[in-house]
């Protein structure tokens, strides 16, 4: 359905829907994927079959935040400051989370009610 809208749309729109590429992965990581399931890196069968952090991989998330962080000039704390998303909808809503619960304790520490509309987001969010 989402994919019909967006070709209707034609260039001002944009699909954030599943993605299916049309391309095979780079010969690189086909054969990491090898050495992987083979144990060939590891030196045994490997069994590295679990589920991250829903944030995202610790050692992802650290290096990430090494890089951004001289990238920014300040210290980026990997647990409480990247977050690794599994597509632009995933990010997109963790982007409007975070943003409207900054927005609403913001409000909350200066004495004021939160705006009508981040209310309304958030019930809206957190109902369905």
């Amino acid at each position: 359905e989402m994919n019909a809208v967006a070709r209707q749309l034609g260039d001002d729109g944009v699909d954030l829907g599943q993605g299916f590429p049309n391309y095979d992965p780079p010969d690189f990581v086909v054969q990491a994927l090898r050495d992987e399931l083979e144990g060939i890196s590891g030196g045994g069968p490997q069994v590295r079959h679990q589920y991250t952090r829903t944030a995202g991989h610790v050692p992802l998330v650290e290096q990430l935040a090494e890089r951004y962080s001289k990238h920014l000039g300040r210290t980026i704390d990997p647990m409480r400051e990247v977050a690794i998303t599994v597509g632009a909808t995933g990010a997109l809503y963790l982007t409007m989370q975070a943003a409207l619960a900054a927005g609403a304790e913001r409000a909350k520490a200066a004495g004021e009610e939160a705006p009508d509309e981040i209310v309304a987001l958030e019930r809206e969010a957190f109902q369905k």
